[in-house]
């Protein structure tokens, strides 16, 4: 995406884009209020996808097979993957381009949040293999919607001098949604703090539906809270550039033995990235067939589990 001016702007209108003190007050009143709001918009966006991808998806292909069916949960899984790797450069595209009274980015938080909530509320009802593999996909790809423009605010309305910070609070979105995944599907094992019965879980209440509806409701306030608390500048004024699909698709390629760095960035992120989401796609499954957890105790265990990775 591309979140930088022509050359030939107006210059408060560039500064005011790029998130300099046009207008010291408001820009600082501004900035305050993303230290809250930044981070609660991330939280609830990886609330949906470790409370989804490591809980409510693979309860619900086991509901649906009648057993731990790995294979099942890679169709699912690699369908939404799919999907989600092509919504998130479309939406960031149409986020740039955009020309609203609430900005660039705020129409599609909300439209993105509310179209993913009622997604997750059709996912919620799929009774086939396939249809939970489509209503996954199309999740995923409704809310990378969301996550594209949400990340574009970090550079469209934060200082550079600041990069640092913001960036640190939006990864904060990771571990306390791992956490408040963990907590309200699967629940801790009191034993593990010495303590009677299992923290959270709420005895399996939102392992199913309401697990989807309570995370839909979830994206969709924090999505609001977002746009009202820290409402962006009035976007109508800026510059269009003429959109090119020849240079959209070329913004894809990045030569590696041209930009060997780039390269080997790309790669090591990718094995990280890979063999971490095996491990949490494949967690629950893994514990019931390989590790024998009883059935009882396979929610606590995955969320005690999750804990501790994310703290690590």
């Amino acid at each position: 995406m591309s979140h930088s001016l022509p050359a030939d702007a107006p210059a408060a209108t560039a500064a005011d884009d790029a998130g300099a003190a046009v207008d010291a007050p408001v820009v600082t009143t501004r900035l305050r209020l993303l230290y809250l709001t930044l981070p609660v918009a991330n939280i609830a966006l990886y609330l949906l996808w470790f409370g989804v991808g490591s809980f409510l998806l693979p309860l619900h292909v086991a509901r649906i097979t009648g057993t731990n069916d790995t294979a099942a949960l890679s169709t699912a899984s690699t369908i939404g993957a799919v999907l989600a790797t092509v919504g998130n450069p479309v939406f960031g595209q149409l986020s740039d381009r955009t020309r609203s009274r609430l900005g660039r980015r705020a129409p599609w938080i909300l439209l993105c949040a509310c179209l993913g909530a009622l997604a997750l509320v059709a996912q919620a009802h799929a009774a086939s293999i396939a249809m939970l593999g489509l209503s996954w996909g199309v999740v995923q790809f409704i809310m990378n919607g969301y996550q594209a423009a949400l990340t574009a605010t970090l550079p469209d309305r934060v200082p550079p001098a600041k990069y640092g910070t913001f960036s640190a609070l939006v990864g904060l979105g990771i571990p306390l949604g791992t956490i408040a995944a963990a907590l309200v599907i699967g629940g801790v094992p009191g034993a593990k703090f010495g303590l009677d019965g299992v923290i959270g879980g709420f005895g399996g209440r939102f392992a199913g539906e309401k697990g989807y509806y309570l995370i839909a409701l979830a994206v969709v306030a924090a999505a609001v809270i977002f746009v009202l608390v820290s409402p962006d500048r009035d976007a109508r004024a800026l510059p269009r550039k003429p959109f090119s699909f020849r240079t959209f698709l070329a913004n894809f390629w990045v030569s590696p033995r041209k930009h060997p760095d780039f390269g080997w960035a790309f790669l090591s992120r990718l094995g990280v990235m890979l063999g971490y989401f095996i491990v949490l796609t494949y967690n629950m499954f893994l514990l019931a067939e390989h590790i024998k957890i009883p059935p009882k105790d396979l929610l606590p265990t995955v969320g005690f589990l999750m804990i501790v990775n994310a703290l690590c």
